[in-house]
């Protein structure tokens, strides 16, 4: 059997865009960020009921359950990593304390964090982007542990994107979409340093079917095919979310080999996350950002959140954060 795509949520407006979904096994629900609406957005697939918490006009763009606390969570805004309560019912959240400020002092007021996720140990790692321009790199990729403090791991990161780590907290995954890169990093698990950081799978390198291998020169950033979020499942594989290209697709971890490719109903994937009480369901978000009519004339329902059943493959579950 094909595999089912079913349009769970969409947000209203000619833009509009959905990031970092988060499985939280114990409550069966998924949690996801739109981004242009500043929310914080819980799905229940059994009810199918959704609720949402605005962050006023302070993007969010992750927002990641504390284990053990409740209607904790911790969520990236701007720069900094904040810690706030959220009942999964009220509309609005209650801030309760930022966690840390990531490159401060840094200058360009476009630069701000963007996706993150926990690994097996419940460390925090997410990054920054430096805005839509691709030829600035002065973003970070940092890792939070209990203490509340981010350390920076790796410099000289375009777009920080798309993490997710193996069981054993050896192995973890790096995206960095304008330089069209996912990396592979060998990781300290007791620590959280970044050994040895290196390309798994280059857009540029690798012909991947159905996208471009190169970015035309003065091309802009939101018009880039570029890789975004991406997901372990059980067999230990890596899905990447495409941006502008339509697609998920699937790595071997160990050579970056293709091994295949699945087209979703949007143009601009931007991230994936399997849920359901099998783990056997495949959420996938995407965005509408600054599309022509003829691509939204062949993907209205780009900027909705998917559930794609029938895939036959299984995945993980989303990680708290430990404070």
């Amino acid at each position: 059997m094909a595999p089912v795509f079913e349009k769970v949520w969409e947000a209203a407006g000619p833009v509009r865009g959905c990031e970092s979904p988060h499985w939280d096994a114990e409550a069966q629900c998924l949690y996801f960020v739109d981004l242009v609406g500043c929310k914080v957005v819980k799905y229940h697939p059994a009810s199918k009921r959704t609720t949402s918490a605005s962050f006023g006009k302070a993007m969010v763009n992750f927002a990641i359950p504390v284990a053990g606390r409740g209607d904790a969570f911790v969520a990236g805004r701007h720069r900094s990593v904040v810690l706030f309560e959220w009942d999964g019912v009220s509309s609005q959240p209650r801030l309760v304390q930022t966690l840390d400020e990531v490159q401060a002092d840094a200058e360009g007021k476009d630069l701000h964090l963007n996706d993150g996720k926990a690994d097996y140990r419940g460390r925090l790692w997410s990054g920054t982007m430096c805005g839509l321009d691709p030829g600035l790199s002065g973003g970070v990729l940092f890792n939070m542990d209990e203490d509340g403090k981010a350390r920076v791991r790796r410099t000289g990161v375009t777009m920080s994107n798309g993490l997710d780590f193996t069981p054993d907290g050896r192995t973890a995954f790096h995206v960095d979409s304008f330089k069209r890169v996912v990396n592979v990093l060998d990781v300290d698990p007791d620590t959280g340093d970044v050994l040895d950081y290196r390309p798994l799978l280059s857009f540029d390198a690798v012909r991947v079917p159905g996208l471009p291998d190169r970015m035309p020169p003065g091309l802009e950033g939101p018009k880039w095919t570029v890789p975004d979020g991406v997901a372990l499942d059980a067999e230990g594989k890596l899905w990447v979310a495409v941006f502008n290209g339509g697609m998920l697709v699937r790595v071997d971890p160990d050579t970056g080999a293709v091994m295949s490719t699945l087209a979703v109903p949007a143009k601009q994937v931007t991230s994936l996350a399997f849920g359901g009480a099998d783990l056997d369901e495949l959420y996938v978000t995407s965005g509408r950002f600054f599309m022509a009519d003829a691509d939204l004339a062949k993907h209205p329902d780009s900027g909705a959140v998917f559930r794609v059943t029938g895939l036959g493959v299984k995945g993980r579950p989303g990680r708290p954060v430990r404070l």
